[in-house]
């Protein structure tokens, strides 16, 4: 088995660490791109303490569609990823879909006030075994109305229509209320 290493160097021919490296084993190459021991076809290995980036793919138009940085965050249409994958494209229509095939798909838009618009194909979201919360703040109250999941949980009103609201009045009561605000019917 013979292994076979190829240093590139730019610059300074005396620097001891090469710019890129080629490896094999029995023909085999692999490319290192900041590291002399790339264990993939293609690996890229960033420098501790190093803030830039580590990957860009960019457009045409030198507009970066694909970035790494060296702490690993991806970003698509971003530069300056704050997640560990962060989408950002600033238009009226779908950043990110996720699909079964090109009919069946469900398309995800956070639009320019930051709400999240759902838009899937079929017509359907569907939580399996699982509950849904929708709160007001930061947390959501941890009351359980039954040991079984598929349920509900709204913290203030549940609107129905062209405003008609159902409410908790206390612990007692649940109040219907026209889309005056004003209560009709208690329960």
């Amino acid at each position: 088995q013979s292994t076979e290493q190829y240093s590139f160097f730019a610059g300074n021919q005396g620097s001891s660490t090469p710019s890129f490296v080629v490896t094999g084993v029995n023909g085999d190459g692999n490319v290192g791109l900041g590291t002399t021991t790339p264990s993939a076809k293609l690996a890229i290995q960033g420098t501790v303490g190093d803030t830039a980036q580590l990957f860009d793919v960019s457009t045409s138009g030198g507009v970066s569609a694909f970035h790494v940085t060296s702490t690993g965050s991806v970003g698509v249409g971003t530069t300056t990823p704050w997640t560990i994958f962060s989408i950002q494209n600033a238009v009226a229509t779908a950043q990110q879909t996720i699909a079964y095939d090109n009919a069946d798909y469900a398309s995800f838009l956070v639009n320019a006030v930051g709400d999240l618009v759902v838009t899937p194909s079929g017509h359907d979201a569907t939580f399996v075994d699982s509950n849904l919360f929708v709160c007001q703040g930061a947390s959501c109250p941890t009351t359980t109305a039954t040991s079984t999941t598929g349920n509900l949980f709204v913290e203030n009103a549940v609107t129905i229509g062209d405003g008609f609201s159902l409410k908790e009045i206390d612990t007692n009561d649940l109040g219907l209320y026209n889309t005056s605000g004003q209560l009709m019917v208690v329960f």
